[in-house]
């Protein structure tokens, strides 16, 4: 049923451009099964066409809209921690290293560092600017320009967080690399949330202990949404595909969890564990005991060499007949809010279990 009598309908050509530009196909292929729909070997540009063409509703239209914004809106948080045995001035280092001209020969451009004092904590929030290219014979037509923020917090004057807010997976690795290079040197470590550090029953555990205490007290986990997973020694090779549980595996961790059984005693996991595989990303699903808010949070580890981040895939706001997506109407800051909290959590959980 039509919810917004003046609603303008895209013609065919635009909604064509979002279906091919902005939708995964996994969501794409989704919403078609729905509707009773498959396109088998067929690229997503011609199955886009195709269902422009068709004729869709308001509501139709709605699932298209969140998902695309989900998509073309998705940000990831990633960070990772600088110890020292000795105090240490952040800020100095960083403008050293932009006064020593070094930055633009390694493709940076060093951007504006603001400090606050934040309950009596040091805190700076910066940016910088990097060349990302892409792997292709014709490299400089792919050549991408991108700015990426991040915070920099003191927890004493000897070990500082860094948390990087971005789009993908190379903008927490350009800002390591970064100060990376600032530190070299000058005795301070880069502590980060590293999957090598964690054994196939670590990981698993760490996982684990995610689902049950990953967003605190105040929310509930309801389900286990995605589970990825791949063997442990094909762990470098990105060309090796990762493997989805199916929806009756992800039932059972679902089931365990919520009993508060160990999750190494499902017998999928159990039997992934044998076998030799290791856990790399799980999309909960946590509902807020009094908001009536509910979050579809992923932890994963992405890339070569893998670093951990966290990204909100959904967000929802319970209504009289259950939860409407409202992910459009959440407000930036309580979404990086949420995902700056999981992380949090996952450095604790991984501090407890690495080896």
């Amino acid at each position: 049923m039509m919810k917004n009598p003046n609603i303008i309908f895209p013609n065919a050509f635009d909604l064509a451009e979002v279906l091919n530009e902005c939708l995964k196909r996994s969501d794409l292929n989704q919403f078609l099964q729905t509707k009773g729909i498959y396109f088998f070997n067929a690229p997503q540009e011609e199955v886009a066409k195709k269902v422009a063409g068709l004729f869709l509703d308001y509501d139709d239209l709605e699932v298209i809209r969140q998902n695309a914004y989900k998509n073309v809106s998705k940000k990831v948080l990633s960070g990772f921690n600088l110890k020292s045995n000795s105090i240490f001035d952040l800020k100095g280092i960083y403008e050293d290293l932009r006064d020593a001209g070094t930055l633009s020969t390694k493709g940076y451009t060093l951007n504006t560092l603001v400090k606050q004092n934040i309950s009596g904590k040091i805190v700076y929030r910066g940016s910088i600017t990097y060349q990302s290219k892409k792997p292709t014979k014709m490299a400089f037509l792919q050549t991408e320009e991108r700015e990426v923020y991040f915070e920099m917090k003191e927890i004493d004057d000897k070990y500082w967080q860094v948390e990087i807010d971005g789009c993908k997976s190379s903008d927490g690795k350009a800002v390591q690399k970064l100060l990376q290079e600032a530190v070299k040197g000058k005795n301070i470590d880069i502590d980060s949330i590293d999957i090598d550090k964690l054994s196939v029953k670590s990981t698993i555990e760490f996982f684990d202990e995610l689902a049950q205490n990953g967003m605190g007290n105040e929310w509930l986990l309801d389900d286990v949404a995605r589970l990825t997973f791949k063997k442990k020694e094909e762990e470098e090779d990105e060309e090796d595909e990762e493997q989805n549980a199916t929806s009756e595996q992800l039932s059972g961790i679902t089931q365990a969890i919520l009993e508060g059984k160990n999750l190494r005693d499902n017998t999928f996991v159990r039997t992934s564990e044998d076998a030799g595989y290791i856990f790399t990303a799980m999309t909960y699903v946590f509902s807020n005991k009094v908001e009536g808010k509910r979050i579809n949070i992923r932890a994963e580890f992405k890339g070569s060499p893998k670093i951990f981040e966290v990204s909100l895939e959904g967000y929802q706001e319970k209504n009289i007949v259950g939860y409407e997506d409202c992910f459009s109407k959440l407000a930036e800051n309580e979404n990086i809010t949420y995902r700056s909290f999981f992380w949090n959590r996952a450095k604790e959980i991984f501090d407890r279990l690495k080896r």
